[in-house]
């Protein structure tokens, strides 16, 4: 009796407690032309209050097995966010990065503060540390303008198409983006950097300005940008960006072309000479056909196939900074591809998806230079369960063919 009474006092607690914790699980596995688990990643949440998050996430790859562990803590307060960071190499094993960042907010004042730690040198991960530093940037507005000061001691902000990386090196190579660089040295003033944002003047032309400092150089530039100095015919605009050294001016001019909307997009850039509009020039053009609800026919024709990119499934062309984890859309000799993408209900008020696209290539072959086939779909078959599943058959290469899995709980 006393044992079912202490069950039903406690049962409440567990249920609560359950509706704490939330997760996800995917995996991937080759079928063809090799039988094995390409890479399965596991993520555990578990949320004591409406503002405090505690995760996990652990990837496995392969033949690697368990190669990355990440540990993160969010949480609010009334006038702060709070984010932490640790990475730990569990092939090691050994700890490996840890970063922080705080917001707080002021009346108009935001200001963040991130800080970040290397570990020792470790095998297979990591050379070069330790090592650690902070950042501080804050962003206030004056009057219609935003005004932002950045200052490293002993670290800095990266670019999201150069970012801080710790590389694993075993059977694969894999890559673990982060994004504050520690500078070896310890807490010492590193650079500062100043930017105004937002200065409009007439006809829709706006001017940033940005001054930098470092520790080792002093001043080493002044950058004025100017946004739609240019306007031309088409939408074609122009910007114009002057930096100046200590001992030299550079002087760059960026033209845009947006294309041609509705059904036919084209792509390309204006050519310039002695400052003199001179030409177009065409990358290539998309057509694309909504056929009815969820259907869609797609047609892309690259004059320039090296400029042409996927980023997190989103064409991108010709970028002036190319994103790390950017993927070339075409192999080898192809320049233009065919594809049909359909969807229709599912389980639980979810749509299927899939997409099947045919690529062909400069070269003379089979079938009008076709080289490959690529079928994509993805099967809700609970409502937190769906089926992935990649078919690509190259020609003469052969098949291969992957299935995978994403759960939610």
């Amino acid at each position: 009796m006393r044992r079912r009474l202490l069950i039903f006092l406690l049962l409440p607690g567990v249920v609560g407690w359950a509706q704490t914790v939330s997760g996800s699980w995917s995996s991937e596995i080759s079928l063809v032309p090799s039988l094995g688990l390409t890479s399965t990643e596991f993520e555990l949440a578990f949320m004591p209050t409406d503002q405090w998050t505690l995760s996990s996430r652990s990837e496995f790859f392969g033949a690697d097995g368990w190669v990355w562990q990440e540990f993160s803590l969010n949480g609010t307060l009334e006038f702060m966010d709070i984010e932490f960071f640790a990475l730990f190499g569990p092939k090691a094993p050994d700890f490996l990065y840890s970063q922080s960042r705080m917001k707080v907010r002021m009346a108009e004042l935001d200001l963040e503060l991130y800080s970040a730690y290397v570990g020792p040198d470790t095998m297979d991960y990591f050379s070069g540390g330790p090592s650690g530093g902070m950042v501080a940037v804050a962003t206030a507005p004056l009057n219609s303008v935003s005004l932002r000061a950045e200052i490293g001691i002993g670290a800095r902000l990266t670019e999201p198409w150069a970012p801080f990386t710790i590389t694993y090196t075993g059977v694969e190579t894999h890559v673990k983006d982060l994004l504050v660089d520690p500078f070896p040295g310890g807490l010492q003033f590193t650079y500062l950097d100043l930017t105004l944002e937002g200065l409009s003047l007439c006809c829709d032309i706006s001017l940033d300005l940005e001054l930098y400092f470092t520790k080792t150089q002093g001043f080493e530039y002044l950058e004025v940008s100017a946004e739609n100095l240019f306007q031309l015919c088409c939408d074609i605009a122009i910007d114009v960006t002057v930096a100046f050294t200590t001992d030299s001016k550079r002087l760059s001019i960026e033209p845009h072309w947006p294309g041609i909307t509705g059904c036919v997009k084209v792509y390309g850039d204006v050519q310039y000479a002695a400052s003199l509009l001179s030409g177009l020039e065409l990358y290539g053009f998309e057509i694309r056909c909504e056929l009815q609800e969820c259907y869609a026919l797609e047609l892309l024709t690259a004059f320039r196939p090296d400029l042409f990119y996927v980023v997190n499934e989103k064409l991108l062309v010709a970028p002036t900074h190319l994103p790390f984890d950017a993927e070339p859309l075409f192999k080898q000799d192809e320049f233009e591809y065919i594809k049909i993408s359909a969807c229709g209900p599912s389980c639980c008020g979810a749509n299927w998806v899939m997409s099947i696209g045919a690529f062909f290539q400069k070269t003379t072959g089979n079938l009008f230079g076709l080289s490959r086939f690529l079928i994509e779909a993805k099967v809700p078959l609970l409502e937190s369960l769906s089926l992935t599943s990649s078919l690509e058959v190259a020609i003469p290469d052969g098949p291969s063919l992957d299935i995978g899995w994403e759960f939610d709980f």
